[in-house]
């Protein structure tokens, strides 16, 4: 059950981030943050599930995933500390 709702959130956080990069709109702000969740839920889901079935397709799920929400976090991360160095982690966005 919870594979299926992680698996849903990271759906949509797919489609929410696709649409921001789309039409180049969303700023960086510490909300980013967020989608680094609905990556590491699923991949903790894949990892559960890998745990009790044992089957080989959700360890290489399990491996993709940990490497896109590496990637995601250290984007994340660096966008971060980019942001706070320029002190414009705290600016209004209209």
């Amino acid at each position: 059950m919870m594979w299926g709702f992680s698996a849903w959130w990271f759906i949509l956080a797919v489609i929410l981030l696709l649409h921001y990069l789309k039409n180049r709109d969303h700023p960086f702000v510490f909300g980013w943050w967020a989608y680094t969740f609905p990556i590491a839920a699923f991949t903790i889901s894949n990892g559960a599930i890998n745990h009790l079935l044992d089957y080989q397709l959700f360890e290489i799920i399990l491996q993709i995933f940990n490497l896109l929400l590496l990637a995601v976090w250290i984007i994340v991360f660096f966008k971060t500390l980019k942001a706070v160095k320029k002190g414009k982690c705290f600016e209004e966005h209209k």
